[in-house]
């Protein structure tokens, strides 16, 4: 069964061809990938995504962390692994 999440909750900060990508406002060193609805994930897909997530961390010194909703990928290639 697919998670729900609590989008309206959570501010959106950026998106890739193959997410969206969020903060919780209560933790912003915390970033939510919410890939798009059975998205097909390649290397150049999951490359994009951990980029935007870590532009936002880059600069934080209290460090950060990611937080993946997998199960809304439709397809996943060996090299997005």
């Amino acid at each position: 069964m697919p998670l729900s999440a609590p989008l309206s909750r959570w501010t959106p900060i950026g998106e890739t061809p193959g997410a969206a990508l969020y903060v919780d406002p209560q933790d912003t060193r915390i970033v939510i990938v919410w890939p798009h609805e059975q998205a097909r994930e390649d290397l150049t897909i999951a490359r994009a995504n951990r980029g935007a997530a870590l532009e936002y961390l880059g600069g934080r010194s209290d460090g950060g962390g990611v937080i993946v909703f997998l199960d809304r990928i439709g397809d996943q290639s060996r090299d997005a692994r």
